[in-house]
């Protein structure tokens, strides 16, 4: 499995980067008491997760030397040490959602979790336990992306404007720059601040909570004013800033273009942000990003473009990227940091028949993966659980009875894992929309599919 790029990986250790193992802060408690926790929790002790789909249709490459033929059945889901065959189906489904009132949640960071329900926003600090309304957001159009700030700052996107409220009551509009420091004009172009893949834990650089993510749209079919842009925002959403414009920014002499933005991962280890792009070969790169404070933006180095750096999103363990692959050879692999610019470096740790779109990894080295409905015709809602990147279990995860009739359902707009090994996914539905309009239908914890599909720990 391993390839001679690894056995002189470990004369190279000086050269990678290797984020150290995290516990999340603790947001139980509300704003006077952030400041105390704050001071009590290590920032380096956060575990990355990440982010999402571009469309391609490709047929999948030779098999990976890896072990990916571990399928379970009900009675041996718990084993990792043997191919048993079958597939473990959970049928039950676990909506995530705010107790006797409904629903969806929408956002997951740290312990906090947002939720939309009857028109308003609502929060809880200490992951579902205990929730607060929020504002009334009736009148802002469809919620494409939601956040809360370790101040407590509550912030939401919709398709063409950005919004906060610190006391979780009053909502006041973002100003929002373009790349060039002027006022940024939505147009009639929509999706803007969209967001797929994210992560379940805050970035952040040298003390200062930096939120970046990248607009993930296919608008540009229908609306060629339609461009796609990394955004971030370093004063809990008051201020948003365009930090990258495809097709306008440069890196160097070179002019870096891309459909969307799959996701945009950040390494706690050395403090960057990882964007990936889609769909084309000349539109699908890695951008490595430096938090530059003196500009209050993010500097930008090509680390590779075309197929195989079309990726849904990464995860950075010990001294290795672990991304999905939306493209053949499909799946999910490996790379060490140290040679992220060499994909011949890479080894396969697992195989999907579609295009692979997120993957995420807990802090003892398991993860799962989730496809899409491209490139492959099995059912997407499987998802695919390891528990030592070596062994491979399958499980066909739940969709709500009155979502079957549309035909496929993927799992979509997915938070990184959260403490307790919470992993929160929207449903995108076939004949509900597009994967932008990931909020008409419910949200599920995957976590509690693992765990109904006999994996208990899973993530945790």
């Amino acid at each position: 499995m391993f390839t001679i790029c690894h056995f002189l990986f470990a004369a190279l250790l000086s050269l990678s980067c290797t984020p150290e193992s995290n516990d999340f802060q603790d947001r139980e408690e509300i704003l006077e008491q952030n400041d105390s926790q704050e001071k009590e929790t290590s920032e380096s002790e956060k575990e990355p997760d990440g982010e999402t789909n571009g469309e391609t249709n490709g047929e999948p490459d030779d098999k990976s030397d890896g072990d990916t033929g571990g399928k379970t059945d009900e009675d041996t889901s718990h084993k990792t040490d043997e191919n048993t065959g079958g597939k473990t189906e959970v049928t039950d489904v676990e909506i995530a959602k705010i107790p006797d009132l409904g629903g969806k949640c929408i956002a997951l960071v740290d312990e906090c979790i947002v939720a939309l329900a009857e028109g308003n926003l609502y929060v809880s600090m200490d992951l579902g336990e205990t929730w607060s309304q929020g504002p009334d957001v009736t009148s802002k159009g469809y919620i494409r992306n939601a956040y809360v700030f370790a101040d407590s700052t509550l912030f939401f996107c919709t398709d063409q404007a950005c919004y906060y409220s610190d006391d979780w009551k009053n909502v006041h509009e973002s100003t929002v720059l373009d790349v060039d420091g002027t006022r940024f004009s939505p147009g009639d172009a929509i999706h803007h601040f969209s967001a797929y893949e994210h992560d379940g834990f805050r970035q952040t650089v040298a003390g200062k909570e930096v939120l970046c993510w990248g607009n993930y749209n296919n608008e540009e079919v229908t609306n060629p004013r339609y461009i796609p842009r990394i955004w971030l925002t370093t004063d809990s959403g008051k201020t948003v800033r365009c930090c990258f414009k495809f097709g306008e920014s440069r890196i160097g002499d070179r002019l870096i273009s891309a459909r969307h933005v799959h996701a945009v991962n950040f390494n706690p280890g050395d403090q960057t942000f990882w964007a990936q792009t889609g769909d084309t070969a000349s539109q699908s790169h890695w951008l490595k990003g430096v938090y530059n404070p003196d500009r209050d933006s993010i500097d930008w180095t090509i680390i590779g473009t075309g197929m195989n750096f079309k990726t849904g999103n990464m995860q950075f363990y010990q001294d290795w990227i672990i991304f999905s692959h939306d493209a053949s050879p499909k799946g999910v692999f490996r790379i060490p940091y140290a040679w992220a610019r060499d994909m011949s470096c890479r080894e396969q740790i697992l195989e999907t028949p579609n295009e692979c779109i997120a993957v995420y990894v807990g802090k003892k080295g398991d993860l799962v993966a989730i496809m899409t409905s491209y490139g492959g015709k099995a059912d997407p809602r499987t998802i695919y659980y390891s528990p030592n990147q070596k062994d491979v279990f399958e499980i066909e995860g739940p969709i709500p009875e009155d979502l079957l009739k549309y035909g496929y359902s993927v799992y979509y707009n997915t938070w990184g894992i959260a403490p307790g090994g919470r992993l929160l996914s929207g449903i995108r539905t076939k004949g509900k929309g597009g994967p932008s309009k990931w909020d008409l239908t419910p949200s599920v914890w995957l976590n509690e599919v693992l765990a109904k599909a006999g994996f208990p720990d899973a993530l945790k």
